[in-house]
């Protein structure tokens, strides 16, 4: 889709290139992410590794050079961490202030073996 902008011989900067994925590719890729964050650990390793490609396609890095430290070097957290942030803000709405029939996560909070709601990825 949007290969032709950003790859390894672009015209582009890679502060663009960056902006790029910021703004079109990451929202589509994580879209909803508080409703299916509580897949399976593969899957979102799955968007990791496609998330980690296109970090090293932007940046230009050699094989060698680690995840984490393209995660570093452009201020972007990593998928998992971004869901458990993303959901913890979410789950954090009930305390605000307002009409009170919008109790979000109503009922007791089980530990279970198979996490089954949203608000069990925060755990």
């Amino acid at each position: 889709m949007s290969y032709p902008l950003i790859n390894r011989q672009t015209s582009l900067s890679w502060k663009c290139s960056l902006l790029l994925y910021k703004q079109i590719i990451h929202p589509l890729l994580l879209y909803a992410v508080p409703v299916w964050g509580q897949c399976a650990s593969t899957h979102i390793n799955k968007i990791q590794v496609l998330h980690s490609k296109v970090l090293r396609v932007i940046s230009n890095a050699p094989w060698f050079v680690r995840n984490d430290a393209l995660h570093t070097n452009f201020n972007l957290p990593t998928i998992k961490n971004y869901i458990k942030d993303l959901s913890a803000s979410f789950f954090h709405l009930r305390k605000a202030s307002g009409p009170q029939h919008f109790r979000l996560n109503v009922g007791p909070i089980n530990r279970r073996l198979k996490r089954g709601r949203p608000h069990d990825v925060l755990n």
